[in-house]
């Protein structure tokens, strides 16, 4: 019976990614035969929780996971720091974690990263609310960077005033990750995803920040319709798209100048919404486009609606998708999506064995307890995907 499963998973995995490989060994596997691991867990190094997590393939390989540490609570916006661990064995094993912001009151949040693979440099962007203001108006936007592949990083530099224009204010990056493109016209083009909010209009957009010198100096592109959580990906070359959480559904809009203006942004009905919404994340390379997100179902008196993360793949930028396959039947949430030098695909999660991750709180009810490990955020590493 575990030799015929298997043969049904391989072929399975053939049918969606026509499979040159085998998938990475690691500590765990879930139900599919995939195998993953633990990156971060609550509760680990006194840390209350580990959230929204990010994934960036450096230059010479080595894996980063970012994510928020926060430290006295599970909700947002309390004490919350930046943190990172580092895999050169492909999520074997993991560095010892580093505090990238250690900050003692406040919330750095939503962290995102781009590589120039050019200069080798990470630019890892996050936002910094502070604990005494919640508008969003004093939010702060910050910038460390590493040029030795994220064995050290600079001091957090507060960079608000040379990336968002006057008139404007952050209320976050992404979450998950930048990119940079490759098409002819925009060739080498850093592109931030930010989320910001008009002054006057109190208006929230979707925008890219962009760079054409490596990071020396950054320009804010176009508004899009949409205002909340999104990933932009380059697919096929010179052509960005964005997608976006509502609730009960994904927003997608392109870019065709860099940027530097988005289409009307509508619903993708092939792709899955849930109801509260839920970050997701895009992935590009060629003309194949690939989507992780949840499925999710129905929440219980226990349980959110949180579970199942699937991915997806166009092979025409968007345009269509097929059926996808689930990876994770479990508690699932937010994702990031990372290529390995090697061609295969990397995906770190928001994950717990739960059928659900455990609800804030039940009517009437006051708020329940989250124990140690109640989230993790794990690692899946998927076969060669032919591109």
């Amino acid at each position: 019976m575990h030799i015929l499963k298997n043969l049904f998973i391989v072929v399975f995995l053939s049918f969606l990614f026509s499979i040159k490989g085998e998938a990475q060994t690691t500590e765990q596997s879930d139900f599919s035969g995939l195998k993953k691991c633990t990156v971060f867990s609550a509760g680990d190094d006194n840390v209350n929780s580990y959230r929204i997590p990010s994934l960036l393939t450096t230059k010479d390989g080595t894996l980063l996971v970012f994510c928020e540490a926060r430290r006295d609570s599970w909700r947002d916006k309390s004490r919350t720091d930046i943190v990172v661990k580092r895999s050169e064995d492909t999520g074997k094993t993991w560095s010892v974690m580093q505090d990238l912001t250690q900050g003692i009151t406040g919330a750095y949040m939503d962290p995102t990263p781009i590589l120039d693979s050019i200069t080798g440099r990470i630019f890892l962007f996050t936002t910094f609310w502070p604990s005494e203001d919640h508008s969003g108006t004093k939010n702060r936007a910050i910038l460390i960077t590493s040029d030795d592949n994220g064995k050290t990083w600079s001091s957090p530099v507060d960079v608000t005033s040379t990336i968002i224009p006057a008139g404007y204010h952050i209320v976050g990056f992404g979450p998950g990750a930048g990119l940079q493109m490759s098409g002819k016209q925009f060739k080498e083009r850093l592109v931030l995803p930010t989320r910001v909010v008009d002054s006057e209009r109190k208006s929230a957009h979707n925008v890219a920040i962009y760079s054409d010198n490596h990071g020396r100096t950054w320009t804010m592109g176009g508004k899009g319709d949409t205002g909340d959580e999104f990933q932009i990906a380059e697919s096929p070359a010179g052509t960005l798209v964005y997608n976006a959480r509502i609730p009960g559904a994904r927003m997608v809009a392109y870019s065709a100048d860099g940027g530097g203006t988005w289409s009307k942004a509508v619903k993708e009905p092939a792709l899955p919404g849930v109801s509260k919404g839920c970050q997701a994340s895009v992935l590009g390379q060629g003309r194949q486009l690939y989507f992780s997100g949840i499925r999710g179902k129905a929440e219980t008196p226990e349980y959110d609606e949180r579970v199942g993360l699937a991915l997806y793949k166009s092979c025409d930028g968007g345009k269509t998708w097929n059926d996808g396959i689930q990876l994770y039947d479990e508690a699932s949430g937010y994702s990031c999506m990372s290529f390995l030098p090697d061609g295969r695909m990397a995906i770190i999660f928001e994950t717990a064995d739960t059928p659900g991750f455990t609800r804030k709180s039940l009517p009437g009810i006051k708020p329940l307890k989250r124990p140690a490990g109640w989230m993790r955020l794990d690692l899946l590493i998927l076969p060669i995907i032919n591109l």
